[in-house]
């Protein structure tokens, strides 16, 4: 995996919302955010993270650096959680436009049903989710 191409895509997202939420210095912000994540992705910790195939820990990554770049700027939580919302609202809705439209189908319980089944399935053999008892 290289990390400066996979920081890429995310480094995009991050910085539309900078600009959407209005957030000075958009250029030094998104060269701190894109240092801190081509740091962690090209960690040994990432490394031994990114072993599960049912498990996207780029995005994962991009994510917390998100969140740490934007705690060191000051911001609360809260704050955190809302430009988190505003960099994946393309993703978001996309994904809700996916479920109304499985929701039009007859058969939309059993899909989803089946969905989440499986992917807990896949879960457990690769063993990315494991249960105490």
């Amino acid at each position: 995996m290289n990390a400066d191409k996979a920081a890429e895509k995310y480094l995009k997202l991050y910085r539309r919302a900078l600009i959407k939420e209005g957030f000075p210095d958009v250029t030094g912000k998104t060269r701190n955010y894109r240092t801190r994540l081509v740091r962690m992705l090209s960690s040994p910790e990432f490394a031994g993270h990114n072993v599960y195939p049912t498990m996207n820990v780029e995005l994962i990554y991009a994510v917390i650096a998100m969140c740490l770049e934007l705690r060191s700027y000051g911001l609360s939580n809260e704050q955190i959680i809302r430009f988190s919302e505003t960099v994946f609202e393309d993703r978001r809705r996309f994904f809700d436009g996916l479920i109304r439209l499985i929701d039009l189908l007859p058969n939309s319980f059993s899909i989803a049903r089946r969905w989440n089944i499986n992917d807990h399935a896949r879960r457990v053999q690769d063993r990315s989710i494991v249960y105490d008892s």
